[in-house]
């Protein structure tokens, strides 16, 4: 089988080696980084390497942070109440706020923000990128099935979920009319039916990997190829750029 270039019009920005390298670039940011200010750019960043690298249309990233909103307030409320420091409080309305407190939930929420857009980028990249990604770095096969298939696992339970929500609309089951025992009953069986279909999904795979020679011996040929360009060059002095800054401060 002869390889050939990725030309069409769907072809990723840059190669998915970089968006990978980026995605790592920017989680680790999130860890390493103290201030508000370097996390607020580096949310910024990487809401834009999402919107833009990772093709992510602007009302699925508005759903997934209402989503997650939640979360963020929940975590921002126990550094508040559970955070003590002395450097002076914050005045809300008749409330004393801990500074310390505030911003360590403030950092702690953009750092997963920060996360959840790295997540964003990932989970764009189809098997044949994290092939072509894994292949420069001359990684085993296995691996690359085995990471595509964990990023991807968080998507498809969520798809999973949202239909068998549907569904139940549809027989005119209306959740908050429920009593607590009936949720209950409702979650366990939603639950173990998105287990039991990740399972025979598992499975079915696995068949058909074998069948494909997934294992066979001998160098595999490619459809698809893709090489690193001027654009990936860019994205590496960017980030080095960036780092270096952030590391002078």
């Amino acid at each position: 089988m002869t390889s050939e270039k990725m030309t069409n019009k769907k072809s990723p920005i840059l190669h998915p080696l970089a968006l990978i390298g980026l995605a790592i670039w920017f989680s680790g940011m999130a860890m390493l980084l103290s201030t508000l200010g370097n996390l607020g750019l580096i949310v910024a960043l990487s809401l834009i390497s999402a919107l833009t690298l990772g093709r992510i249309k602007c009302k699925a990233m508005l759903s997934s942070l209402l989503r997650m909103l939640p979360l963020l307030l929940l975590i921002l409320i126990i550094q508040i109440l559970f955070s003590k420091g002395n450097d002076g409080d914050h005045q809300l309305w008749r409330f004393k706020i801990a500074k310390h407190g505030l911003n360590q939930g403030l950092m702690l929420s953009l750092r997963l923000v920060i996360i959840l857009f790295s997540a964003k980028i990932l989970a764009r990249i189809d098997y044949n990128g994290f092939d072509l990604a894994f292949r420069k770095l001359r990684l085993p096969e296995e691996l690359t099935f085995m990471i595509f298939y964990a990023v991807h696992i968080i998507p498809a339970v969520s798809a999973k979920v949202k239909h068998l929500r549907q569904l139940l609309i549809l027989r005119g089951i209306d959740m908050r009319k429920l009593r607590l025992r009936q949720r209950i009953d409702i979650y366990a069986l939603t639950a173990l039916s998105v287990l039991g279909g990740f399972i025979s999904k598992s499975g079915i795979q696995a068949i058909a990997l074998e069948l494909r020679g997934f294992r066979s011996k001998g160098k595999s040929s490619r459809l698809h190829t893709l090489s690193l360009g001027f654009p990936d060059a860019f994205a590496l002095i960017f980030v080095l750029v960036i780092s270096l800054a952030l590391a002078i401060q």
